[in-house]
This record gives C-alpha cells, structure tokens and sequence, in this order.
C-alpha cells in the first residue's frame, strides 16, 4: 500500500527520536502502530465493500440483460405461434374450400 523502503523507516525513526525522545518513542511507536493498523483494516474493509458492490452491479447488469433476451424470445415465440395459427386457418379453410367444391361437382 504505501512503497516505504528500509532507508525510509529508519529516517522516520531517526526523526523521531529525536523530536519525541527515547522515553516516549515506544509509547508513540505503539500508539502509532495501533492507528496504522485499524487504517489498514478499515481501507482493507472499503475495498473487500467495494468488490462485492461491484460484483453485485455486474450481476445485475448480467441478469438484467438475460431478461431482455428472454423477453425478446417469449415475442418471437408469440409470433411465430400467430402465423402457424393463422396458417392453420387458411389451411383448414382451403380444405373446406375444396370439399365444398367437389361436392358440387
């Protein structure tokens, strides 16, 4: 998360050192590592959230458009049971058709 070298943390320590003193700097370094900790486990928290909204929001799109096709194949079966219905019908009606026309003969 933060790129902090060995030289680095020994700057920091050597800075503290002397601005804090050696009396307080275990107390401060616990202190700080203590805070430094419940940051990394609250911005470990926002991320694992963030993920699984993420994923929930693909979900949704996923399902979402998995609707839509479904919807789409639900028209194109109404459709297509329309026309053989139909078809049907004007079968049926040519049958009749012909069957009243051979009965006149």
């Amino acid at each position: 998360m933060f790129d902090i070298g060995l030289s680095e943390i020994l700057v920091i320590g050597v800075v503290a050192l002397l601005v804090i003193g050696p009396e307080r700097l275990p107390e401060v370094a616990r202190t700080a590592g203590k805070y430094f900790g419940k940051f990394r486990a609250m911005v470990s928290g926002v991320q694992r959230d963030f993920n699984a909204e993420l994923q929930n929001t693909e979900l949704k799109k996923l399902i979402s458009d998995q609707e839509s096709q479904l919807n789409q194949l639900r028209t194109i079966v109404t459709e297509t049971r329309a026309e053989l219905n139909k078809s049907a019908n004007d079968v049926g009606n040519a049958v009749d058709d012909a069957i009243k026309e051979s009965n006149k003969s």
